[in-house]
């Protein structure tokens, strides 16, 4: 059958591994459990990115809640201060106040018209450092939501549905990214053959063939002759000869589901041995 080799995506730990070999899973089922430090800490820091910025732009909003309020007062303040000015300049020129009062009265409206433009150029910051925030936060709350997802709580599930392989890590095993964990064999059944290198008939696709694997006998078609050769397994090798290669060649089998995977088959047609393959290898 088809192998799928099920990977690591992360760097973790095997915490638990409730399939045994051999086992028949359905697609979604749960097929490992991996812990990774390295992404909990990730997780967690993230999660608290998000609430730093999200206390900040609490606390920025506030400030600029004030502003505005102060806002208005400022400018009411200055134009007092203005008038006021204007006023006492008038009574200046008539000697009636004094060069002192009058100083006083223009650093009054110097400091009105400071806070007023305080005022503004804090909105106007704020402004900016809000947008700036609320990017960063939208960013990294993607980041904890993808990065969340991708991890699932560690939990590896079945892409498809199929057979558990021979090969079943121990927990505990730890895995890098990108490392196989096990393999599901899936689909329908073959069997990949190898050609001799010097048989005396064609070999064509369509033609039905005989298949034997130990008690166990099925039939089946050439189903492709694949355009690649390969050393044939040990089992097939010659001892104390140069590795033997063969063209491969895909044969479907029909009606043999119950036979079991990566078994020595040999293929026959009209009653003579053909040639030999490793049943339903990927």
């Amino acid at each position: 059958q088809d192998r799928i080799d099920i990977e690591a995506g992360f760097v973790g730990r095997l915490e638990e591994l409730p399939v045994k070999i051999g086992q028949r899973v359905e697609k979604g089922t749960v097929i490992a459990r991996l812990q990774s430090i390295d992404i909990v800490e990730r997780l967690a820091q993230l999660s608290l990115r998000v609430a730093e910025l999200t206390n900040s732009q609490i606390e920025q909003d506030s400030r600029v809640a004030v502003a505005e309020q102060l806002l208005p007062l400022a400018a009411e303040r200055r134009s007092d201060r203005q008038v006021v000015l204007t006023s006492l300049t008038g009574l200046n020129h008539k000697g009636l106040v004094t060069v002192e009062k009058l100083k006083l009265a223009m650093d009054d409206l110097r400091s009105a018209e400071e806070i007023q433009i305080r005022l503004r150029a804090s909105l106007d910051q704020n402004g900016d450092a809000s947008a700036a925030r609320v990017t960063a936060m939208r960013h990294a709350a993607r980041a904890f939501e993808d990065l969340k997802a991708a991890y699932g709580d560690g939990v590896v599930t079945a892409p498809t549905s199929g057979v558990i392989g021979t090969t079943l890590p121990a927990p505990g095993e730890v895995f890098l990214t990108g490392e196989p964990i096990l393999s599901i064999h899936s689909g329908k059944k073959y069997v990949l053959a190898y050609l001799p290198p010097r048989y005396l008939f064609a070999v064509s696709p369509g033609e039905e063939v005989n298949l034997r694997a130990g008690p166990l006998t099925a039939s089946g078609h050439v189903e492709e002759i694949l355009p690649v050769s390969d050393a044939l397994p040990q089992e097939f090798q010659r001892r104390f000869q140069p590795t033997e290669r063969g063209q491969l060649a895909r044969i479907r089998l029909t009606g043999a589901q119950d036979w079991p995977l990566n078994a020595k088959v040999e293929i026959h047609r009209t009653g003579l041995l053909w040639f030999a393959g490793e049943g339903t290898k990927p």
